[in-house]
């Protein structure tokens, strides 16, 4: 189609989200270079806009600001009932999203109305299209009859030099660069005992750090100051992404923590749950960086000495292949 003179993509999601949605954005900047680019992102996945759109922050009167922007084409990467509401109401002429079909039959009719260009992506991991998440993107850039490239570029977060000066005085401590061990509730996900995070701390040797986010901290540092952990916690989304950038790898359950860190080109061993693997492993593994998954089930007692053997061993393997290469 011919370039719109304004387009605003919806992104109202969580970090992993809005990086995984950053090539797609990047190249519809370089197709349409002249159009002026909006993406409505959540509030902590804005900074990863920053640099290729104008960022608009939230979704309050959102349907009102896209009509008076002048939208042209409106694509929702987001498929929340509220955001999609938001495109329906948005007087664009052209609105692009993903339609469920019969998994979820009501949406999907109410969507033959709300949107003018609907992408078939069935909601049920058992009718996996088989394809990764940056990958599912450009299908709405399709849609549009823009061409789509035959790999999707990787994902790229670039710290600013601040961020950068911040972080290498911050690591300066280490004699090497860290194995990072992201914590957050999810470690205990499925029935986890909280001790899970400490045995794979306990088993790394050499430098190490444990991040966390700033809602996390009023658990999370106590138990690192307890054991003499190096840690890190930042609102600062630059400042987080140049720490990972000088790790060796991380280690985390599979969430924002490791797309950000195959933004900066850091390896990671990346823990998923067994059920669904195929269909989970494949949409939200790291996107063009080093990796390791490892799969676990629900708990039973004393798995978290083997699978704590199991990350730290893949870590170790992921340290030793990058140092090689």
């Amino acid at each position: 189609m011919k370039a719109p003179s304004c387009a605003a993509i919806l992104r109202l999601d969580a970090l992993g989200d809005s990086l995984l949605a950053l090539p797609a954005v990047e190249a519809l900047g370089r197709t349409w270079p002249q159009t002026r680019l909006v993406v409505v992102a959540s509030p902590i996945g804005s900074p990863v806009f920053a640099g290729c759109a104008e960022v608009w922050v939230g979704t309050k009167d959102l349907a009102q600001r896209l009509r008076e922007s002048g939208c042209e084409v409106v694509l929702s990467f987001s498929e929340k009932r509220p955001v999609l509401r938001a495109a329906a109401r948005s007087g664009a002429p052209v609105r692009v999203g993903f339609d469920p079909g019969r998994t979820q039959p009501l949406k999907s009719l109410w969507l033959r109305a709300a949107l003018t260009h609907r992408v078939p992506w069935p909601n049920d991991p058992t009718r996996d299209p088989g394809m990764h998440e940056v990958e599912r993107f450009f299908l709405l850039l399709g849609a549009l009859g823009l061409d789509q490239p035959h790999t999707p570029p990787h994902l790229r977060f670039a710290p600013g030099e601040e961020d950068r000066a911040w972080a290498r005085e911050f690591l300066a401590s280490f004699d090497s660069p860290p194995v990072a061990v992201q914590w957050m509730p999810r470690w205990t996900a499925g029935g986890w005992p909280e001790t899970l995070i400490g045995e794979v701390v306990d088993r790394l040797e050499g430098p190490r750090i444990v991040l966390f986010s700033p809602p996390d901290q009023p658990q999370a540092e106590p138990w690192a100051r307890q054991r003499g952990l190096a840690w890190s916690c930042t609102p600062a989304l630059g400042r987080y992404a140049a720490i990972l950038s000088g790790c060796r790898a991380l280690i985390t359950p599979d969430g924002g923590a490791a797309h950000m860190a195959a933004a900066v080109g850091t390896p990671v061993v990346d823990l998923f749950f067994q059920r669904h693997s195929t269909h989970t492993v494949r949409r939200w593994h790291p996107w063009g960086v080093e990796h390791r998954i490892v799969l676990r089930g629900d708990y039973i007692a004393g798995a978290e000495k083997d699978l704590a053997e199991r990350l730290v061993a893949s870590a170790e393997e992921l340290c030793r292949s990058n140092s090689a290469s």
